[in-house]
């Protein structure tokens, strides 16, 4: 007689997929519980608020930016599209191109924050604009956000677009493109950190001011990384495209070929020229203009590229996240556009929440500054000059301490929450914690969008969205028995040590940024090589790279056991 399985059996979880549903809910909790509400007291109780007001427009526009574009995704798919998807697609392209252009003249022009200091418009509160205090308003992230919001809408758009022309509905997986947005900017993430370990943008400006020689072999280098760069990767995209379509020579794999022949080429060329001297005089000409200007200027054009590479990182890496969720949910829409309704809905009211503390900070802090029963005021707040009120004020370590304990009751709250719906409600848990997982990191770059963390940031934040496409890769089969081996002694060390290992490697990776809320645990300054020009007089002191070897020997060690223990199949 054939014995069917039972049905609680899908209850049973490979360790390899378990651990990585633990990995994504250590990190979310992590951020929620302590990241979150120790920048949010570190703000609070600066010297100047003009930090706290730069976050809270940060966290409001990361808010209001994830409702809009969840409205987005229900509008076009719950269950058909109820704004032609063409339109969408339209409104993407004009936000997007609005969006780069504030970007790109913020960065350019030297003109991120509003109001300047020489600026004053209807002042209350010695305020700059109402009771806006200098530097309120960061346009670089307001720019950053409706970027994202037109691209996320051009994207959806063209999706609904092609599910008109077909009907499949299916779950196709980790799809080619979902495999190749993710590797790219893996490999991306991985070279600008080791770039970044040893050279550092301030002193590879410092040593191409007033040098020509420099500038000249910085040029050559750039030209030859990035042709180089070019042909690894469109060889890299035309193996795969040939694997998956099954047709070694089919046209898009030789168009793909053709490029990285041709950067070759190009690089071959171009050496050739310079060895013969015939490209001389324009490449000197090109590095005496670039080393004429000052280290300023050389280092805003350094980051400019910079930034480019890493942006690319965190769009590719934003595109296969939501790309793989799009496909996690297409089978089961009617049981989780819901769960993603509630989620934007939640985002919109902590945006909400987030813009109204913003626009009110000041006042707020005024007002309390004045209450006299029992010394709340002074309690509460802690102003520099009693005659610059609020301008001079800030909250004291106490209001600091309330909000951090409101802050992490309500997301502690919300974490126990997910554990009692996890055997119940899986969908609402899965959706809701990639998807906030994916906001967090988003947030994370919002909010560090100053000069001196923008790269760090963006750093992180494509870290965060890597964990978040990997727990969704895995969510499509989270509950499948994928092996009959029981968890023995080799087994268990496998599990035990992959977590150790991958909490040092998180240990590292988290002591990168130089934020100003955080201390690293361990010490990393970059420019190991070329590191940042010292002050005058002062010894010149190359960068440690102390967090970035422990990040990636742990980081290997850890891709070792777990490959080992995918490989022997243990089950839950």
């Amino acid at each position: 007689m054939q014995h069917t399985q039972p049905r609680d059996i899908p209850e049973r979880m490979s360790w390899a997929r378990a651990m990585i549903f633990a990995l994504g809910f250590f990190f979310l909790a992590a951020i929620l519980v302590a990241q979150l509400p120790s920048y949010i007291n570190f703000e609070m109780t600066s010297a100047s608020l003009t930090g706290l007001e730069q976050g809270l427009l940060a966290l409001a526009a990361v808010g209001i930016g994830g409702f809009i574009v969840i409205q987005v995704i229900v509008l076009l798919f719950d269950p058909k599209p109820v704004v032609p998807p063409a339109i969408i697609v339209g409104l993407g392209i004009v936000f997007a191109l609005g969006g780069l252009a504030l970007l790109l003249w913020a960065f350019f022009t030297n003109t991120q924050y509003f109001p300047g200091s020489n600026f004053s418009l209807f002042p209350l509160l010695g305020g700059k604009l109402l009771w806006l205090q200098a530097a309120a308003i960061d346009f670089i992230m307001i720019g950053a956000v409706i970027l994202g919001i037109g691209l996320a809408m051009v994207f959806y758009g063209t999706l609904a677009l092609g599910e008109l022309r077909s009907p499949d509905r299916s779950d196709p997986g980790t799809t080619l493109g979902v495999q190749v947005m993710l590797t790219i900017a893996i490999v991306l993430l991985a070279l600008f950190t080791i770039f970044y370990t040893f050279v550092s943008d301030q002193g590879l400006a410092a040593i191409i001011a007033k040098n020509p020689g420099n500038a000249q072999a910085a040029i050559e280098a750039g030209i030859t990384v990035f042709l180089l760069l070019l042909a690894i990767f469109t060889a890299f995209l035309g193996l795969v495209r040939a694997r998956f379509s099954h047709s070694p020579n089919s046209r898009v794999s030789r168009v793909l070929y053709g490029v990285a022949a041709l950067s070759l080429f190009l690089i071959v060329l171009y050496w050739l020229l310079r060895l013969t001297g015939i490209l001389d005089s324009v490449i000197t000409g090109l590095a005496t203009a670039f080393a004429q200007q000052d280290a300023g200027t050389i280092q805003l054009q350094i980051d400019a590229i910079l930034n480019t590479v890493l942006g690319l990182a965190v769009f590719l890496a934003l595109g296969a996240f939501a790309l793989r969720l799009h496909y996690l949910m297409r089978p089961v829409r009617k049981r989780t556009m819901n769960i993603l309704y509630i989620v934007g809905i939640n985002l919109a009211q902590v945006g909400v929440v987030f813009l109204l503390a913003w626009l009110l900070v000041y006042p707020v802090v005024a007002w309390i500054h004045t209450w006299s029963f029992i010394g709340l005021g002074d309690y509460l707040t802690l102003c520099a000059k009693k005659t610059v009120i609020p301008g001079s004020c800030a909250f004291t370590q106490q209001a600091g301490y309330i909000v951090d304990a409101a802050i992490t009751t309500n997301t502690f709250v919300v974490l126990m929450a997910a554990v009692w719906a996890w055997k119940g409600r899986r969908n609402l848990v899965i959706v809701s914690g990639v998807t906030i997982t994916a906001v967090l990191g988003l947030a994370t770059l919002l909010t560090h969008m100053h000069p001196d963390e923008l790269l760090v940031a963006m750093v992180l934040t494509g870290a965060i969205l890597t964990l978040a496409v990997i727990w969704t890769s895995v969510a499509r089969r989270e509950f499948a028995v994928v092996g009959e081996q029981n968890l023995g002694c080799l087994g268990q060390w496998l599990v035990v040590g992959t977590c150790l290992l991958l909490y040092l490697a998180a240990f590292a990776l988290f002591s990168l940024p130089g934020f100003r809320e955080t201390n690293p645990n361990i010490p990393f300054v970059p420019g190991r090589v070329i590191p940042v020009p010292p002050p005058a007089g002062q010894p010149v002191t190359p960068g440690t790279p102390d967090a970035m070897v422990m990040l990636l020997i742990m980081g290997i060690l850890a891709a070792i056991q777990f490959y080992f223990l995918v490989r022997n199949r243990y089950k839950v």
